[in-house]
Formats: C-alpha cells, sequence, structure tokens
C-alpha cells in the first residue's frame, strides 16, 4: 500500500541568491487534503513530477527561465526517459546513491547534455569525504537542510562547506538569522518558509495526465514514425514508466524484459499500444474511491463487447477485435474523466467510425455497443430487437445476459 497522498498536485518553491533574487525553483508534490509538501521518494514519482511540468503548461509557465530543482534517484537517472529532459532541470542525488561506473557514465552524459546535479547531504554525508570527493566532480551544487545543519554542528558544518568549491543550497530556512550564518560562503542560496511559502502550480496532475494519454493515443492512430512516438512517449515520463511496468507485470507472459516504447511497438504494434495505453491510464485513476463502480462496469462492458463480438461476428479477425477494444475503452471515458464525449473525441484523433459509434451508435459498430448497453441495462425490448436483427440463436443471448447479471452484482 503507498503512502502517496491521494489528491496530488504541482507545486513549486523558489531559491533565492544571497541578493534576495529568486535563482530558481524546486518542483514538489502539493498534497491538497492536508496542505503540505511531498518531496518524490523514487524514479515513479520524479518521473511524474518531471512528466507534469513539461506538459502541463511548461516549464516557462512554471519557472519563466530559470533552473528547476528535482528530486531523483538512481534509477531515475539511469532511465531513457531522462535523455529526453531539457537543460532546464538540476537533478539532487542523495548522498546514500551507490556511485559506481553506471552512474558515473551517466551523469557525465547528462551534464554534456547541459543537465545539472545536486549532491544532497545528511548527517552522515558530513563524515564521508571520500564520498563526496568521488562525486564533486559531476555535480553543480550541494544541497543540505537547516535541520542537518543543526545536528551537525553549525560551525563545523559551515566550515566544512566552505572546504568545497562548490555553491550550496540551504533549505528549510525559517528565520532571518538563519540566513546571516552563512554570509561567508562564496556562493550561497536559500530555500525555506522565511522567504516564501510552497506554491500550487495547478489543480490537479490527473487531468494533465489523461491529456497526455490522449495526445498519445492520437500520435499513434497516425503514419508518424516509430522514432518520433517514441521521443513522444519519453516526454511524458510518468506514462512511460507506468505502461512499461504493466506491460511487465506478472499478467503478460514475456521471453524478455521490455525496457523501451520502441520495444514495445514493435511486440504489440500501435493498435493494442493505444489499447494498453487506455488501460494504463484507467488501473492508473483507480485509486480514487469515486470511480471504482466505473472501472468495474468497464471491466464488465470489455468482456461484455469480446463475447458479444464473437457471437455477432464470428469470423472477424485481430484487427477488428482490437477496434472492439478501443471502441469499449472509449465508451465510458467520459464519465471516467468527468468530460464531455464531445469534446474528448475533437482532442482525440479516432476514425469516423468510432465517432459515429460512440455519439450516434452508427455502423456496426455502433449497433454492437447499443446491443451491449441494452443488456447491461436488461432491456429486453431492444434485446428482442437485436437478436432478430443479427439472427442470433437466443441461447447464445441468455448465456451472455446470465454473465452480465452476475457480474453486475460483483459491480455492486
Amino acid at each position: 500500500m503507498t503512502d502517496e497522498p491521494q489528491a496530488l498536485c504541482l507545486g513549486r518553491m523558489p531559491i533565492i541568491s544571497q541578493d534576495m533574487e529568486v535563482h530558481s525553483y524546486e518542483l514538489l508534490f502539493v498534497d491538497v487534503t492536508h496542505n503540505n509538501i511531498q518531496f518524490p521518494k523514487d524514479y515513479k514519482q520524479s518521473a511524474k513530477l518531471v512528466g507534469s511540468a513539461l506538459n502541463l503548461k511548461g516549464l516557462k509557465h512554471i519557472a519563466g527561465g530559470a533552473k528547476v530543482f528535482v528530486s531523483a534517484d538512481k534509477d531515475f537517472l539511469l532511465h531513457d526517459m531522462v535523455l529526453s529532459i531539457p537543460d532546464n532541470f538540476v537533478f539532487h542525488i542523495h548522498i546514500s546513491t551507490e556511485f559506481d561506473e553506471r552512474l558515473k557514465a551517466r551523469l557525465t552524459l547528462l551534464r554534456e547534455m547541459g543537465l545539472g546535479f545536486s549532491l544532497m547531504l545528511d548527517e552522515k554525508g558530513f563524515e564521508n569525504s571520500k564520498t563526496i570527493q568521488a562525486f564533486t566532480p559531476y555535480v553543480d551544487y550541494l544541497a543540505v537542510t537547516m535541520n542537518t545543519i543543526n545536528t551537525v554542528g553549525r560551525t563545523k558544518a559551515i566550515a566544512f562547506l566552505q572546504t568545497l568549491s562548490l555553491p550550496v543550497v540551504i533549505k528549510n530556512v525559517e528565520k532571518k538569522y538563519e540566513v546571516e550564518l552563512f554570509k561567508d560562503l562564496k556562493e550561497c542560496y536559500f530555500q525555506g518558509y522565511f522567504f516564501a511559502q510552497f506554491e500550487q502550480v495547478e489543480l490537479s496532475l490527473e487531468a494533465t495526465q489523461t491529456y497526455e494519454v490522449i495526445d498519445l493515443c492520437n500520435l499513434l492512430s497516425t503514419q508518424t514514425s516509430n522514432k518520433v512516438i517514441s521521443e513522444a512517449f519519453l516526454k511524458a515520463p510518468q506514462i512511460s514508466v507506468q505502461l512499461i511496468q504493466y506491460i511487465n507485470s506478472s499478467a503478460f507472459i514475456l521471453k524478455k524484459h521490455i525496457s523501451s516504447i520502441e520495444q514495445l511497438l514493435a511486440l504489440l504494434g500501435r493498435e493494442k499500444l493505444r489499447n494498453w495505453l487506455l488501460l494504463t491510464l484507467y488501473s492508473s485513476m483507480k485509486k480514487n474511491s469515486d470511480i471504482t463502480p466505473l472501472m468495474s462496469m468497464l471491466d464488465n462492458r470489455l468482456e461484455l463487447l469480446k463475447e458479444l463480438h464473437g457471437v455477432v461476428s464470428p469470423n472477424d479477425g485481430i484487427k477488428q477485435k482490437d477496434q472492439v477494444t478501443f471502441l469499449g475503452l472509449l465508451s465510458l471515458i467520459d464519465l471516467i474523466i468527468q468530460r464531455p464525449m464531445e469534446e474528448i473525441l475533437q482532442r482525440l484523433s479516432v476514425n469516423d467510425v468510432i465517432k459515429e459509434a460512440l455519439l450516434e451508435k452508427k455502423n456496426s459498430l455502433g449497433e454492437l455497443l447499443a446491443f451491449a448497453i441494452a443488456i447491461e441495462k436488461f432491456d429486453l425490448l431492444e434485446i428482442q430487437a437485436n437478436v432478430t436483427k443479427f439472427g442470433i440463436h437466443p441461447q447464445q443471448i441468455e448465456n451472455l445476459l446470465a454473465a452480465s447479471i452476475q457480474n453486475s452484482k460483483k459491480t455492486v
């Protein structure tokens, strides 16, 4: 069970120079339920934070031209997603991070690309000069909290920081005298409530991710090259991480571990990848208890459409089956993300057949969807009309009705 807050928003805190000017911002999560802040705890949370910053309104909206600091672990830094991140970012690396040849090579490459790094010290870090010396050629800042300074001892900590030739970011500064303690440091920056509270940048990370998914589905429906599609996924790192984890989960029997979007494209094809992308979005929303009944209803509808399609069109191939799955995934999206279907379809580039099926219940797919909805509602007159229209044996529909009744009992 995760301890990540349910109502997370993107937030920022300014980092102030000794001249009292805004030098940069640190990105973080704002828990709007409890009105507090959370820093990323692992690579998935770092990916979510970076992806939201890049895709919400862009870094220009969040930080202007200033640098943006984000906490990151080793897994995040070694992931391919980081190769697409612009050079505005500076990543905090905790001193407890294992500094091996892989990380050294990755930091060298990322610094050549323009990304920056900060070494986050704790109490033990001040005693570990060997590790600090190993990291120093690969980082641009040192970072330390006032709590750590007070634990180590102010005089000792400041004297130690003066021996290092790196700018220092002092975090959690709450009083004026704490700023004055560091006046002799050559280059020092401050963050904390003495200067500013955290700011909420946008109301919802979930809404941002929803439209990222829609845009990626749109791209998968075009003739865009696999390379361009892979690059687009890397610009939405939270989604990429979720999707790859989902495909690598125990639900799939794979001979080879999947580690890139290009591998997914080759393995699944565009249509299946588009469908799994929507499933990933929905599965990430299951933490919200308000939509759990809808998610169960979606599961039931997908199964019902699959069975009904097999009865109505038993000779259809894989492509048609994937299209029915896509129709089912979209059929409740307006209720799940609470936006009008017309608005969603304007942004999502689906073909006219799917649009007509969803909005007007026209064409063979629309008729199939209308038939499934009639079964869900136990509309016997409509069911009988469809049995006659499609020439289906009544026993087949009785079996589907029985299964639908059982599924509805599980949902309640």
